[in-house]
């Protein structure tokens, strides 16, 4: 399984606000990057691609870790670890936006079964 760095994830932040990253906590990028790797007692807490990619998703949208564009660069790592592992979100513009929308409103609430289920992961397709 690949996952995304700190740095990646910081360097995603920066592209999408034109150059300079906006790091309000790095632990809490720490964190998010770590979550999808999570063993507990021996066991994966996230045994699924989708429920990794969900993982990840949630907490930067949920932890706030920067200034501005914690849902764009959310996005961004959670896609860009799917397509390294070989697998793309089959989600529309509009599909994605609702989504993140919906997991920043209700944080505390939205399971990250309910995530996975939706970002609707194939295999990415080949040219």
């Amino acid at each position: 399984m690949i996952y995304p760095t700190v740095e990646q994830v910081i360097g995603f932040n920066a592209k999408h606000l034109g150059g300079q990253p906006a790091v309000r906590d790095v632990g809490l990028v720490q964190s998010a990057v770590a979550r999808p790797q999570t063993v507990a007692f021996g066991f994966e807490a996230y045994t699924t691609l989708e429920e990794k990619a969900a993982a990840l998703l949630h907490s930067i949208i949920c932890n706030h870790p920067f200034v501005d564009g914690n849902k764009r660069t959310a996005w961004a790592a959670m896609e860009i670890m799917l397509v390294a592992n070989g697998h793309v979100a089959a989600v529309t513009d509009d599909q994605a936006f609702d989504l993140v929308i919906h997991i920043a409103t209700s944080c505390s609430e939205i399971e990250v079964k309910e995530i996975a289920a939706a970002l609707q992961v194939i295999p990415r397709p080949t040219r």
